[in-house]
């Protein structure tokens, strides 16, 4: 039917109240920027979430896809022994577009596991409510190069497209690490930011590898995906915070399609 809503946002834990605790006061501009975000979720009301997160199961050559009935789990890794999570899978639509996607020539594994990795849990306990109907779809990545996740990210849009169902995206993850305090911000996460604002796809896919793995930005092949899926769209880039008070960049941002 349509892709509805995209957005990115970071995942640290910390951002859980359980676990941050009084350092959720640096965090307030992301805490902010995730409440815009689930209003905005809101509003377009879409049917399926597809989330992707670097945390989850890497497969060498596939690109796996969540296809549970549910999906639940709680944060006592990260020592919170209350917070739960529970939200509703898309097993039919994850079977349906993992068909496409296959047709489109990428090898896809739906995963069957019903429990969902922080890096996809984090955020959607901030942007997706208990009482929202919205069901949620878990997107992983491969071992393969940016550039072929770009590939993958434009065969998913298509995808979506052939889908009779309304659909939103959310790129979830983090950027530079090791960010000097005192530093308004990394220069590759300007670089990242100002290739999505301005759609320099070429200029973000040809960041160098070895300094992408340096500053440890998780984020990177999620927001390849993310690039290749919006590459032909008509979209508002819209900075909703941008971060770095623990040395790690935290962008949280969305695209208004248009």
């Amino acid at each position: 039917m349509s892709l509805c809503y995209a957005a990115i946002t970071p995942h640290t834990p910390l951002l859980l109240p359980t676990i941050g605790k009084d350092k959720l006061t640096s965090l307030a501009q992301t805490m902010g920027a995730l409440g815009t975000i689930s209003a905005h979720l809101h509003t377009h009301r879409p049917e399926i979430l597809i989330i992707m997160s670097p945390h989850t199961r890497v497969f060498d050559s596939a690109f796996g896809i969540g296809a549970a009935l549910t999906f639940s789990g709680t944060f006592e890794t990260f020592g919170d022994l209350s917070t739960s999570y529970t939200y509703q899978g898309a097993p039919h639509a994850a079977t349906q577009i993992a068909g496409w996607l296959r047709t489109a020539g990428f090898p896809i594994q739906l995963i069957a596991d019903d429990t969902l990795d922080y890096g996809a849990a984090v955020p959607l306990h901030h942007i997706l409510p208990p009482s929202s109907k919205t069901r949620v779809m878990p997107l992983g990545f491969s071992a393969h190069s940016p550039k072929y996740h770009y590939a993958f990210g434009q065969a998913l849009r298509e995808a979506i497209l052939k889908s009779d169902e309304r659909i939103a995206i959310i790129a979830s993850g983090d950027l530079s690490h090791n960010i000097p305090i005192n530093q308004s911000a990394d220069t590759l996460d300007d670089i990242i930011e100002a290739s999505f604002r301005q759609k320099r796809w070429e200029q973000f896919l040809s960041l160098p590898p070895q300094e992408i793995t340096e500053a440890d930005i998780c984020a990177y092949l999620p927001l390849s995906i993310l690039a290749g899926t919006l590459d032909t769209m008509n979209y508002r880039y819209r900075r909703l915070a941008y971060e770095h008070p623990f040395s790690v960049g935290y962008l949280s941002a969305e695209f208004l399609l248009t």
